[in-house]
């Protein structure tokens, strides 16, 4: 396939090689990916797993529109099934400070677990802007051209993601007041 690109020509390429590309989109894929898994070293297994998923592929034609929106789909997507695997849903407790209506109070751990309980239950489409928006403080706009989104449909899902968390998180808590009664 003529003028496909690959890691090769990208390596290949006048001024730019893989390396560079790899440090231009580690950071981001790297934040994503410790947000989700809480494990700094969870994190850089994620990166280096994905980076050597595509080393020796053609890059498909979603990579080639948009390289770092696949690339932190693929991060957020290779987190949410290590934390699967492993039973367990870590989510940095800095995480939290960034989520609407904490007003400065830090969270007890019941509301800590509630909240990385939600979270796991949402789609990886859904935690990645989560994380992009509250994790990295990137607007609805910025977040919407790394996904390939309109911002109205970044705006209406982060609202809903929000009101999802905020239910299942009151529904939690009154299960929890109902088993200690």
């Amino acid at each position: 396939m003529a003028g496909l690109l690959t890691a090769q020509t990208i390596e290949k390429s006048p001024g730019r090689g893989f390396t560079d590309f790899y440090k231009d989109n580690y950071p981001i894929m790297y934040r994503l990916a410790k947000s989700i898994t809480g494990c700094p070293e969870d994190a850089q297994d994620v990166v280096h797993l994905v980076f050597s998923r595509i080393l020796h592929r053609d890059f498909t034609a979603s990579f080639l529109k948009n390289p770092k929106g696949y690339l932190c789909r693929a991060a957020v997507n290779q987190a949410l099934l290590l934390v699967k695997a492993r039973g367990r849903h870590s989510f940095t407790d800095d995480n939290v400070e960034y989520l609407p209506d904490t007003k400065g109070v830090a969270p007890d751990d019941d509301t800590l677990q509630r909240l990385r309980e939600a979270m796991a239950k949402l789609k990886p489409q859904t935690v990645q802007m989560l994380v992009l928006r509250y994790q990295e403080n990137m607007d609805e706009e910025a977040i919407a051209e790394l996904m390939s989104k309109s911002r109205s449909t970044v705006a209406v899902t982060l609202f809903r993601a929000r009101m999802r968390i905020r239910k299942m998180m009151r529904n939690s808590g009154k299960e929890k007041h109902h088993e200690t009664r």
